[in-house]
């Protein structure tokens, strides 16, 4: 739930809103070097696909300044991804070519032939959660979770341990219901999956989102939910990305009892003070427990 400022007794024009996510995050492409969006429109790199410019002026400027790098490494990261894919699309079993796109989905872990390919996939995906982490744009984002997923969904057992990048680039996204289902549904993991699973997997397409989905379920206790997970046996990288998700809870819930105080200080607010309670309840309702929840659980 996103606050708005107030104006602030203390002389700022306006107190901003705080929810622990990235204040630069953008929806929508903006010139990454001047941060202007022309009504002419942008243009993308062509190298990368990960940057927008107003004009050619900025993206020679933003190029010389360090996106070189990055560009470079992202279209290489492509190519070798490329590379590695193509000779798996004809692959001879028994005399018969096999896409092992198609027949092989999920096991790719279990095939020799395949690991060079993951690892190149694996490490677009890094490549790209660098680019996004810079340009701090939400397609980017997008692009590092699509192969994120894509890893996932032909490495069903994910051993380059795909799944412990995932939660931070949701995180990025914002979608943080889905960064706990997704947590969740790792650390419930053992042995093979299910049938259904086989089936949502088999029928799914590359990059799709295939894990359960429970609105509001950022608010849970994950050693609730899952039983058997202890402070010893959960992976370090889910903790972070479950603390981070209970700290934005926190913080946003602070930040509406600290703008609905400052509103209630100005001129018009004074006037209908004694109503400051009956308000509140009104924004925060019966989150107060759950919130008091939320801090034992950071705790």
């Amino acid at each position: 739930m996103g606050v708005i400022g107030v104006d602030s007794p203390h002389g700022t024009d306006k107190l901003p809103s705080y929810e622990g996510k990235d204040p630069f995050f953008q929806e929508e492409p903006w010139c990454v070097y001047c941060h202007s969006r022309p009504a002419a429109g942008l243009r993308c790199c062509s190298g990368c696909h990960t940057a927008w410019y107003c004009n050619q002026t900025c993206q020679k400027a933003h190029y010389v300044s360090g996106h070189k790098e990055i560009c470079l490494l992202v279209a290489q990261d492509v190519k070798r991804v490329k590379k590695y894919a193509a000779p798996l699309r004809k692959m001879r079993v028994n005399d018969v070519l096999e896409d092992y796109f198609e027949t092989q989905v999920g096991d790719f872990g279990q095939c020799p032939k395949t690991q060079m390919y993951l690892a190149a996939r694996h490490a677009l995906m890094d490549t790209y959660e660098t680019a996004a982490s810079e340009v701090k744009i939400q397609e980017v984002y997008e692009k590092a979770l699509f192969h994120a997923l894509a890893v996932l969904r032909l490495d069903a057992e994910d051993g380059i341990e795909t799944r412990y990048v995932a939660p931070f680039i949701l995180l990025n996204l914002h979608p943080d219901d889905d960064a706990f289902d997704f947590i969740r549904y790792w650390m419930k993991v053992s042995g093979q999956e299910t049938t259904e699973e086989f089936w949502v997997r088999l029928q799914s397409e590359e990059g799709e989102w295939t894990y359960p989905r429970e609105k509001d379920c950022r608010f849970l206790n994950i050693y609730q939910e899952v039983p058997a997970a202890n402070e010893h046996n959960v992976p370090l990288a889910f903790l972070m990305a479950i603390l981070i998700i209970k700290l934005r809870i926190v913080a946003t819930y602070d930040a509406t009892c600290r703008s609905i105080d400052l509103a209630f200080q100005t001129t018009g607010g004074r006037r209908i003070h004694m109503i400051q309670n009956a308000v509140k309840d009104i924004f925060l309702g019966d989150r107060v427990k759950i919130i008091e929840n939320q801090r034992q659980q950071v705790e």
